[in-house]
C-alpha cells in the first residue's frame, strides 16, 4: 500500500477511513503513534518524521487540533534540520582548501 512497514500501512488505512467520530479518533491516534514512533532524532530519522508529517497533513483541521503530541513532531523536524545543517558543515569542512 505505502511501501512501508505493516504498521505504517495499517495506520494509513486508519487515517483514510471515513469521517465518523470513531474514525476521527482512530485517525488522530494513528498520527500520534507515528509521532511517538519517531523516538530519538538522528540523521536516520527523516523517513519516520516525513511519514508522521504526511499523516498529520492528511487530517482535517479539526482532527489536527486533537493531536496531543504535535509539538513533538515540530521539535523533531527542527532537531533533524539542525542535525542536517551540522552534518553538511562537517562534510564541507572535510573538503579542505580548494585551490
Amino acid at each position: 500500500m505505502t511501501g512501508g512497514s505493516a504498521m505504517t500501512d495499517t495506520i494509513f488505512i486508519g487515517i483514510a477511513g471515513g469521517t465518523g467520530s470513531g474514525n476521527t479518533q482512530s485517525a488522530v491516534e494513528a498520527v500520534e503513534k507515528l509521532i511517538d514512533a519517531i523516538g530519538n532524532v538522528t540523521l536516520n530519522s527523516a523517513d519516520a518524521i516525513d511519514k508522521a508529517r504526511a499523516a498529520y497533513n492528511k487530517l482535517s483541521a479539526s482532527e489536527q487540533e486533537k493531536v496531543s503530541n504535535y509539538a513533538k513532531l515540530t521539535d523533531a523536524e527542527a532537531k533533524l534540520s539542525n542535525l542536517q545543517i551540522k552534518n553538511a558543515e562537517t562534510m564541507i569542512g572535510k573538503i579542505g582548501t580548494v585551490t
